[in-house]
């Protein structure tokens, strides 16, 4: 949190008037107090999604510090308010997912995904999940919507969703 006020700080001191969060980036460093998620008919326990994500972010990288907490981001959000700066979160999707196709596979949801592939054929760790799948796209919209309602409540203005590098290619992209 100190950290990201001094960069809030700096911001402010030249004149810029956002900073974009990247909590969701290949990990999910954000956890909400409540991550319980109805999908599909079937009900993921705020304890289930909490330690799933947890899970694959430790998975992602053994560098990881953690997520910040819902108290974490309010005193975040307060602290760029009070600055004049706004707070653009960005949740990427449909790729660079690693940690939520991670928690789909602990969670069982039965959704697809695909490892994403550079322009010369080699693979990435940029997981996506499968943008034709149901299963998929309905998770990732039901967690994402709690994010939506959640940085709405605060008012930000601005959600940034990525929408780039799903793993499907030619025809099939848009």
């Amino acid at each position: 949190v100190k950290e990201i006020e001094g960069i809030i700080d700096l911001l402010a001191e030249n004149n810029f008037t956002h900073i974009e969060l990247a909590f969701g980036n290949e990990g999910l460093r954000f956890l909400l107090d409540d991550m319980s998620l109805r999908v599909g008919g079937n009900d993921y326990s705020s304890a289930e999604v909490t330690a799933a994500i947890q899970t694959g972010n430790k998975t992602l990288t053994t560098a990881s510090s953690g997520e910040l907490s819902e108290s974490n981001m309010d005193t975040i959000i307060q602290y760029a308010n009070e600055k004049g700066i706004g707070v653009i979160p960005l949740f990427n999707a449909p790729g660079h997912m690693y940690t939520v196709v991670s928690a789909m596979d602990t969670l069982r949801v039965g959704a697809k995904s695909v490892n994403v592939e550079t322009g010369s054929g080699g693979k990435t760790t940029n997981m996506a999940i499968d943008p034709t799948d149901p299963a998929a796209v309905n998770f990732v919209q039901a967690l994402m919507q709690k994010y939506v309602n959640y940085f709405t409540r605060k008012n930000c203005t601005m959600f940034n969703i990525g929408a780039d590098e799903s793993g499907i290619s030619g025809s099939t992209y848009s």
